[in-house]
């Protein structure tokens, strides 16, 4: 690669050839590139600055620069003391990744030598693979996949002796060649590897602060977001076992609000008592693909029956994993969509349902004292009075409310009555307490979008929603979806969760039909990867190992991937053998005739050392022999050539032969 002409021993500590060194910054760039948007503004000013460096350096100066020991201590000090400034905590990923790229580029300012070219060669292997920390998406395994391959390539073009620039054509060839013979391998370890629980790092990503987008979290405070973004980011896939509830009964439960703190609503603690059962005798069966969210919360069709293991359900329905979603989770669930759960109403969610703060929201207060009084013994008709009441008044739906004060339930009701489903689900829970209905405000998306392709419905964060729960005396929890209620007529026409209950005409279709049709395909591929792929774990494992008669143990499943992983080596290099058995076969007759060489020297007393390459053995026949050495060197490079350069021809052969016998010696 350097240091000498064609043949010379490879030295580590010779020069690194400038052609090389651009190749390799390219590779460097390329394996870096999907990394820069997840630093900060100052790392990526960093890097890019040592980017142009090393270019500059190579383009006017034709050789990498050697900083001086003082000026690499203080660009370390530097690089290590930008991590802080960035939004980011010293140790997670993020963090980790954005010093190891740093440390290369700065790695760059002092190669010199093939040491430190190599180096730098192999931690690339280990910052493409890091990719897969961040993202395990199709998309980024097929961008890992073309990173791996050039740099494999790149590695067999440097071994190759006489390769140029231009002469990359065979150093791919091979490399394809040695993973598609790999390839059946891959799969087996794929297959029947033993699957390990939980992420592949032990920290697991931290994940983005919540942002004035559309989404769930522990709390709600209506009127404190002037307008809601209808973010588009994939919630969570569902694949029915039958046909798929009505648009009506996609109410999907997550995080339910209990305690009311004069402007917001927050989760309350109910892990002591024990969930609801469900008196229905019919359930709804699917499966969940969650992507990750950073919470403990699952969700599922409303109501949800009883979870199977290791989730868990509480006392007011929701479901919970033992550890934040980090990491896409599939899971199954039924449901049951025809509510009567939980007849009888415990004494800590009494307290909880009916909870308000002693003072505040007086017009909403008395507006619900007058509906108890007009229907004392009927709760149901207090709660249709309140209903009548969202449809008769000029409330409207919009994403784009006017901010409210501290009295932001009177404010709502009788000043600005404009709100999405928050502001309505927050209201109505206050009157239905004010009037001593225990009430309780749930979160969670609501409807979903059939894929035309496969039939898998799509949930996206623009199809959260919130909505209430009241308990009535005779037939228990029962929801109350205050946004329904509204006039279809005073609804905004932008984009909204309760388009799917109120029949709102759909969001224009796209004027480029093909790229709808391209967004449905993908989704559709999208959603088999993460089926086949990411979702392939222990469960799955285990059933195929079932299915293909083994008894389902760990054991068994060890036994037989070591067994099939040994026959597929064995069948591997039986293909080797059989597929390479003609070109060992063409190479015999040059082989045959170095030997004749060599034989002839030996007679001269100068025999072939076992240690001896041909380089090594034609430079002390050279110096043993001098009247031979345009001879010896002839038959010497003729053979290298012949045998390692694949430049063989029959004309070639022919040649050689003649060559090996022109001299007689002896």
């Amino acid at each position: 690669m350097g240091g000498g002409g064609p043949g010379t021993p490879l030295n580590v500590t010779n020069p690194i050839h400038r052609s090389h060194a651009i190749l390799l910054m390219g590779l460097l760039l390329l394996v870096s590139l999907p990394h820069l948007p997840r630093f900060s503004p100052v790392t990526m000013v960093a890097v890019m600055g040592l980017l142009a460096w090393n270019i500059h350096s190579l383009w006017r100066k034709g050789h990498l620069p050697q900083p001086s020991m003082l000026v690499r201590v203080i660009l370390v000090v530097v690089a290590v003391a930008i991590l802080p400034l960035s939004s980011y905590k010293m140790v997670n990923r993020e963090a980790g990744v954005a010093l190891l790229m740093t440390m290369l580029f700065l790695k760059m300012l002092e190669m010199r030598t093939l040491r430190d070219f190599y180096f730098l060669l192999l931690w690339l292997f280990f910052l493409a693979i890091s990719h897969v920390l961040f993202s395990q998406s199709m998309p980024m395994a097929l961008y890992v996949l073309v990173c791996m391959l050039a740099l494999v390539t790149f590695v067999i073009y440097l071994a190759r002796p006489h390769a140029t620039l231009g002469d990359w054509r065979p150093s791919l060839r091979l490399t394809v060649t040695l993973t598609l013979q790999a390839l059946p391998v891959m799969i087996l370890l794929f297959l029947f590897f033993p699957r390990l629980p939980g992420p592949l790092l032990g920290i697991p990503r931290e994940m983005a602060p919540s942002s004035a987008r559309s989404g769930l979290s522990d709390s709600m405070e209506p009127g404190s977001i002037s307008s809601l973004i209808l973010a588009d980011q994939l919630a969570f896939r569902v694949d029915f076992t039958g046909p798929p509830p009505t648009a009506g009964q996609l109410y999907w439960r997550g995080p339910v609000l209990w305690n009311f703190w004069g402007r917001s609503w927050h989760t309350a603690s109910l892990h002591d008592e024990e969930a609801p059962q469900s008196t229905s005798a019919s359930a709804i069966h699917y499966w969940v693909t969650l992507e990750p969210h950073g919470r403990e919360w699952l969700f599922a069709l409303d109501y949800p029956l009883p979870p199977p293991a290791p989730f868990h359900q509480v006392a007011d329905g929701q479901w919970h994993n033992d550890k934040p979603v980090y990491q896409r989770l599939r899971y199954q669930a039924s449901s049951s969509l025809n509510q009567a759960v939980q007849i009888n109403l415990s004494h800590q969610q009494r307290r909880l349902g009916l909870q308000l703060p002693k003072h505040g929201n007086e017009q909403s207060r008395t507006l619900a004292r007058q509906w108890r009084d007009a229907h004392p013994d009927d709760p149901a008709a207090v709660v249709k009075a309140a209903l009548h009441h969202f449809n008769q008044n000029p409330f409207y739906y919009t994403l784009n409310p006017p901010l409210l004060g501290k009295e932001a339930v009177d404010e709502f009701m009788f000043q600005s009555q404009r709100g999405f489903c928050e502001h309505y689900a927050g209201a109505f829970t206050f009157l239905m307490r004010a009037a001593g209905i225990p009430a309780r405000v749930v979160t969670g998306y609501l409807g979903g979008k059939i894929h035309p392709l496969d039939g898998h419905l799509t949930v996206r964060q623009a199809d959260a929603h919130a909505w209430s729960e009241v308990w009535l005396p005779q037939s228990g929890w029962q929801r109350v979806d205050p946004t329904s209620a509204i006039d279809p007529q005073r609804v905004d026409p932008s984009p909204s969760p309760a388009s799917q209950v109120l029949h709102l005409s759909p969001v224009p279709p796209s004027t480029w039909p093909w790229f709808l049709d391209f967004q449905q395909v993908w989704d559709a591929v999208d959603n088999r990867w993460n089926l086949w792929i990411l979702g392939y774990g222990r469960e799955q494992q285990l059933a195929l190992f079932s299915k293909l008669g083994g008894s389902g143990s760990w054991q068994d499943l060890t036994l037989t991937m070591t067994t099939t992983v040994t026959l597929a080596l064995a069948g591997v290099a039986l293909l080797m053998v059989v597929q390479f058995r003609p070109w060992r076969w063409r190479r015999q007759p040059v082989l045959r005739h170095y030997e004749t060489f060599c034989h002839h020297m030996a007679t001269l007393g100068t025999p072939r050392l076992p240690h001896e390459g041909p380089l090594d053995y034609a430079h002390r026949l050279e110096a043993i022999h001098p009247d031979l050495k345009a001879w010896i060197w002839q038959v010497t490079q003729l053979y290298i050539a012949l045998r390692y350069d694949q430049q063989e021809t029959n004309e070639g052969l022919e040649y050689f032969r003649r060559l090996v016998h022109r001299t007689k010696i002896g």
